[in-house]
């Protein structure tokens, strides 16, 4: 330890709204599983090229696509945490007044981003809702695409739930 706060424990998960620790359990499990599939998926692909010298093209696609849904849902839970990416060389200079701001800041930046992507997002999914993938013509396109503005919308609450405790200064 260097004395330095972001140096302590790991970011509580309490930070989020109540019920945040059940939330950020199931997401991280959700997160898990997904990831654990998309392995999965890879791997079959993997043997029936390697062994069978051919593939199966629903493989490959639905490995990506459980991907996609495993790192958006770790974002959110990255977000429950409060413990996305920070470049703190400066602010640790200026004092606590700085952290503070600069997380407000931040998190009113993360606001704009999420809601303007989640808005386009949620277009683009309904806009899919009738399309079929090319490989598993019996899934709707909009189970992939629904996986950035849904989850977007979460940390979209989580950020503002965390914005209100800035102002009751506890954020």
């Amino acid at each position: 330890m260097t004395g330095n706060p972001h140096d302590a424990a790991p970011a509580d998960p309490g930070r989020g709204p109540e019920g945040g620790r059940w939330g950020l359990f199931l997401t991280d499990a959700a997160s898990a599983a997904l990831l654990c599939l998309a392995v999965a998926m890879v791997t079959v692909q993997v043997v029936l090229r390697t062994f069978f010298t051919g593939s199966a093209a629903w493989t490959e696609e639905l490995g990506r696509y459980l991907f996609v849904w495993a790192v958006y849902l770790g974002a959110v839970a990255a977000t429950m945490r409060d413990s996305h990416i920070r470049v703190t060389f400066l602010i640790d200079r200026l004092g606590p007044w700085a952290e503070r701001w600069s997380l407000l800041i931040g998190r009113l930046a993360a606001l704009f981003a999420y809601g303007s992507v989640a808005w386009f997002g949620w277009q683009i999914a309904w806009n899919k809702r009738n399309a079929a993938f090319y490989s598993l013509p019996w899934a709707p396109q909009a189970i992939l695409y629904i996986s950035v503005p849904a989850c977007l919308t979460v940390m979209l609450l989580i950020l503002l739930w965390q914005i209100g405790h800035f102002r009751r200064g506890r954020g």
